[in-house]
């Protein structure tokens, strides 16, 4: 419940497409760790060749691979980046502070996408799921480096509830749920 024990290894390769769906279910059933269930809906989704969901699925369990490390953002900071409906589990709301030469605070709500694996969300869910408020660095806004002058190299502390992961692992719990239904019709 608490995400993944040592004793909570990958469950053995199934072969058989409905005897797979029925492991995934229990395993939703007990609450066992998402990422292990998003890797095992993964090897349905391709036993099924169900493209759509297996592209999501290997996102969701590897991280998305597209919005980690852009050579383009290493120069110029984070763009805001259209919402996506399919993807609206992974947004959060950062917090960022930014202190103004008169001596004043500011402070500025940022939507956040988180690209990390499943795995890491679930550690960080874990490592920080009795603390109001963390320190997540992550580069510095396109709109910082351009306007404030903010070098796009450096590192710039956002403020996250970690509550945020949990969202997305609950997010992640339900789009399987409703990849399961679909798979169903599949089999």
């Amino acid at each position: 419940k608490q995400g993944l024990a040592p004793s909570e290894a990958m469950p053995e390769k199934e072969d058989d497409p409905k005897k797979l769906l029925n492991k995934i279910e229990e395993f939703l059933d007990e609450d066992k760790s998402i990422s292990i269930i998003a890797e095992m809906s993964f090897r349905l989704a391709k036993k099924l060749k169900m493209k759509e969901d297996e592209k999501w699925l290997e996102q969701e369990v590897n991280g998305y691979s597209e919005y980690l490390d852009s050579n383009e953002e290493v120069k110029t900071g984070l763009k805001f980046k259209k919402q996506e409906k399919e993807n609206q589990h992974r947004r959060i709301e950062a917090e960022l502070n930014i202190g103004l030469k008169n001596g004043q605070i500011e402070k500025f709500d940022i939507p956040m996408f988180i690209s990390q694996s499943l795995r890491q969300i679930e550690d960080w869910a874990n490592k920080y799921f009795n603390q109001n408020q963390i320190v997540m660095n992550a580069p510095p806004m396109e709109l910082m480096v351009k306007d404030l002058n903010v070098n796009p190299n450096e590192s710039v502390p956002y403020l996250v509830n970690p509550n945020s992961f949990k969202r997305i692992l609950n997010g992640v719990r339900l789009k399987v749920i409703e990849f399961l239904e679909r798979a169903k019709k599949n089999i």
